[in-house]
C-alpha cells in the first residue's frame, strides 16, 4: 500500500468516527425517551411529564405568562356570566336537594301519593344539573383558549332553559313508556335519565325526533328523498353484482382455456 492510499484511507476512518459521534450527539440530545426500550408508550409518559413540569399547556400559553388576553370590559362580562351560570347549578343542586324532603310538596299542598310531582321535579333539576354541567365545561374551554365572544351569550344565558324543557319532555316520554317500553319510577333512574337529557340536549333532541316520525310520520319531501337513496343504494348493489358475475365469467373461460392447453400437452407426452 502507498502512502498516498495510506492517507486517504485514515482521512475515511476519522470522517466515519467523526458522522458517528455527531448522530449520537444528536439523537440523545433530541429525546433520550426514544432510545428505551419501552417504545411510544415511554415517549407519551415524557411528553405528559414535561407539559406538567414544563408549562406546556394546550391553549399556546407559556409558562409564567399570566396576564390576560382580555380586555378590562370583556373581563367585566366573563365574570358576570360565570356568576351567573354558578347560580344556576346551585339552584339545580337545591331543587334536588330539597324534592328529595318533599319540601315541594308541602308548599304546594300536595299529598305524598302523588309521586310523579316529586318525579318531574327530579327530572327538570336533574336536566338543568346536566345543561349547567356541559356550559361550565364549554365556558372554561373557549376563555382560556381566547375563543370566548359575544355572539354566543345568547346561547350561555338561555342553555339552561333548553336544557330543563328538553328533560321534561324525556322524563313524559320516560312516564309513557315510549323510550323502552318500560317505566322505571325511581328516583335516582329520574336523576340519571333527566341529567343526561339535560347534558346530551341536541341527542335527546334527535331521539324526540325518531318519535315524532314514529307518530306523525314522514314528509313527503322526506320520503321522497329516503326511496332516492334506497333506488340508489339498490342500483349500485346491481351493478357490483353484473360486474362480478362478468368477472367470474372471464376467469371461467380462462380456467377452461388453461385445462384445454394442458389436456392438449399431456396428448402430446403421450405420443412417441
Amino acid at each position: 500500500m502507498t502512502k498516498a492510499e495510506d492517507s486517504t484511507d485514515r482521512a475515511k476512518t476519522n470522517a466515519k468516527g467523526q458522522g458517528g459521534k455527531t448522530q449520537a450527539q444528536t439523537n440523545g440530545n433530541a429525546d433520550p425517551s426514544k432510545n428505551d426500550a419501552g417504545g411510544k408508550g415511554n415517549v407519551r409518559q415524557t411528553y405528559t411529564i414535561k407539559n406538567i413540569f414544563l408549562g406546556h399547556t394546550k391553549d399556546g400559553r407559556n409558562q409564567k405568562d399570566f396576564e390576560t388576553i382580555y380586555p378590562a370590559d370583556v373581563l367585566k362580562i366573563i365574570r358576570k356570566e360565570a356568576v351567573y351560570i354558578s347560580l344556576w347549578f346551585i339552584a339545580a343542586c337545591t331543587i334536588l336537594i330539597l324534592n328529595y324532603f318533599r319540601t315541594f310538596n308541602l308548599i304546594f299542598g300536595i299529598g305524598p301519593e302523588r309521586l310523579s310531582f316529586a318525579y318531574f321535579i327530579y327530572f327538570i333539576a336533574s336536566g338543568l344539573l346536566g345543561g349547567v354541567v356541559f356550559e361550565l365545561s364549554c365556558f372554561c374551554t373557549v376563555v382560556a383558549k381566547g375563543y370566548w365572544h359575544k355572539d354566543r351569550r345568547m346561547w350561555r344565558l338561555l342553555s339552561p332553559l333548553v336544557s330543563m324543557g328538553t328533560a321534561f319532555i324525556i322524563g313524559a316520554m320516560a312516564g309513557a313508556g315510549l323510550l323502552s317500553g318500560e317505566n322505571s319510577s325511581t328516583n335516582s333512574w329520574a336523576i340519571a335519565i333527566g341529567f343526561f337529557a339535560g347534558y346530551f340536549a341536541d341527542e335527546a333532541a334527535g331521539k324526540m325526533k325518531e318519535i315524532a316520525l314514529v307518530f306523525f310520520g314522514k314528509t313527503s319531501a322526506e320520503e321522497q328523498r329516503v326511496e332516492e337513496i334506497i333506488s340508489n343504494a339498490d342500483q349500485n348493489k346491481d351493478d357490483g353484482q353484473d360486474n362480478g358475475d362478468q368477472d367470474n365469467g372471464e376467469q371461467d373461460d380462462d380456467e377452461q382455456d388453461d385445462g384445454e392447453q394442458v389436456n392438449d400437452r399431456q396428448v402430446n407426452d403421450s405420443n412417441p
